[in-house]
């Protein structure tokens, strides 16, 4: 598991899960100073599913490579059955 994973992860115990869902998005991206910013989370229109769209503010400059982990608190709003559909869009 990534360090970006791992992270997020651990903030949460057993009893979390037992009332809430969790999204976790993983992103890999060229630069450890790229950020992310979810800007809208809705349902999908034509199937039981969800749209989470996520802004990636990049820096001028790129050097390395890194991972990025979003998280979305879901509640029972969605759940694990649900399909889910990331869009990154660029600032």
């Amino acid at each position: 598991m990534s360090s970006a994973r791992s992270d997020a992860c651990d903030k949460y115990d057993d009893a979390y899960f037992e009332t809430q869902n969790l999204l976790l998005i993983v992103l890999e991206e060229p630069n450890g100073s790229i950020r992310h910013q979810i800007t809208h989370v809705r349902k999908a229109e034509e199937a039981d599913g969800w749209i989470v769209t996520v802004k990636r503010i990049r820096p001028s400059k790129l050097q390395t490579a890194d991972m990025a982990a979003l998280e979305v608190q879901a509640g029972k709003v969605i759940t694990p059955q649900d399909a889910i559909t990331i869009q990154i869009e660029d600032e």
